[in-house]
């Protein structure tokens, strides 16, 4: 799960029958667009192999998007692994899978501060109300992508700057890995 990049790099091999997207690094701004464009230039693709240790949260669900879109599989490989932003970008393989031996970890977006001053009384309440409008907006993607409520659970319960890695278990209750 280790990058050295700073941006998502793609990859496109055939396998066999098989015609994979790698992805690696961590998930930039310009992720999607650029999954988006490597899934038409070397279509048809029937997997994505995802291996990310972070990035934007925000990007990491418009990438799940777009796997859906294209009716292609997600997939994180042995050795691998899959965090943060990417563990949404996940979501959107019509079938999923986390191979036993990789990592698939999650945890709730964090607010970044640009400031050394004490926030005042509203500044507060609009970082809360932003922060409650995000997890509004991450249970409506859940639900789409058929995602168990079990995963929200796990994905809020560390406490920030904390993530929780998932066991074969309860990937399987969460239906992330649904392939078998």
């Amino acid at each position: 799960m280790t990058g050295a990049h700073r941006a998502m790099l793609f990859t496109f091999r055939v396998l066999e029958t098989q015609r994979v997207l790698q992805a690696s690094g961590p998930i930039d701004a310009d992720a999607a667009k650029k999954l988006e464009t490597a899934l038409t230039t070397y279509a048809p693709v029937h997997e994505v192999w995802l291996n990310s240790p972070s990035g934007n949260s925000r990007v990491g669900v418009e990438m799940g998007e777009i796997p859906r879109k294209y009716k292609v599989l997600t997939h994180v490989r042995s050795g691998d692994g899959c965090a943060s932003a990417c563990s949404t970008a996940f979501f959107g393989g019509v079938m999923r899978e986390v191979e036993p031996g990789a990592i698939y970890s999650v945890h709730m977006f964090t607010t970044e501060f640009d400031t050394t001053e004490v926030l005042d009384q509203d500044a507060c309440n609009t970082v809360q109300w932003g922060g409650a409008h995000g997890a509004a907006d991450r249970m409506a993607y859940v639900q789409k992508m058929g995602i168990g409520p079990n995963w929200l659970q796990l994905w809020s319960d560390p406490a920030p700057r904390c993530m929780t890695f998932m066991s074969q278990g309860e990937m399987r209750e969460a239906f992330l890995n649904n392939l078998r």
